[in-house]
């Protein structure tokens, strides 16, 4: 085995060794997004403004929401773990 291979080897190891890493880095990063996003889901204030339950009853109407949507303005406010279109499918 001559230097060149050797040295290629290592390179190849430390390759690997720093991908290992930041895998692992990146799988610990999601876990825990994932674990935040259950535990507190994206607030309505930060859905697209077709999506919110208000903004698509004065722009498209009261026939075009679900019941839930409907109760979710009603209700105004959700929980810290539940928005208030989840308390209305409820």
């Amino acid at each position: 085995m001559n230097s060149t291979t050797s040295l290629r080897s290592f390179v190849l190891w430390a390759l690997g060794f720093q991908l290992n890493i930041a895998l692992r880095f990146c799988f610990f990063q999601l876990s825990a997004m994932s674990h935040q996003l259950k535990k507190y889901p994206m607030p309505i204030r930060e859905w697209s403004v077709d999506d919110r339950p208000r903004e698509k009853l004065l722009k498209y109407g009261e026939h075009t929401l679900s019941n839930a949507e409907l109760l979710a303005i009603m209700i105004r406010k959700g929980a810290p773990e539940k928005r208030s279109v989840e308390i209305g499918r409820q």
